[in-house]
C-alpha cells in the first residue's frame, strides 16, 4: 500500500482514493481493497497458526485440605523432584 498525504495508491500505481474511501472499503469487507493491498509480502500481524501455549486435557479440582497435610504434600513433591499435581495423580493411579 502506498501511501501519500491524504491518498491511497494502488499497487499498479494506476488508481488512488483518499484515506476515508479506503477505511470505508476496509471497514465494509470489500475485496475492492485487494488492489490497494500488496499480498505478497505475507500476513503481517496476528496470531500465527500453532502460536501460543499447547492445551492440556486436564480438568480443574479444587479439594480443601488440613494445612498440615497441605506441608506435608508440598514436602514429599520437592524431596520426589516432582509437582505437587503429579505427586496427587500418581496416588490416585495407584488405588
Amino acid at each position: 500500500m502506498k501511501k501519500t498525504t491524504n491518498k491511497v495508491i494502488s499497487t499498479d500505481g494506476k488508481r488512488s482514493i483518499s484515506v476515508e474511501e479506503f477505511d470505508r472499503l476496509a471497514d465494509s469487507g470489500s475485496d475492492e481493497i485487494d488492489q490497494f493491498l500488496d499480498w505478497s509480502k505475507g500476513k503481517r500481524g496476528g496470531a500465527r497458526r500453532g502460536a501460543g501455549r499447547k492445551p492440556k486435557p486436564a480438568a480443574r479440582l479444587e479439594v480443601m485440605i488440613r494445612p498440615e497435610l497441605r506441608d506435608k504434600l508440598r514436602r514429599i513433591a520437592k524431596d520426589q523432584g516432582v509437582t505437587q499435581v503429579k505427586l496427587v495423580e500418581s496416588a490416585i493411579e495407584r488405588m
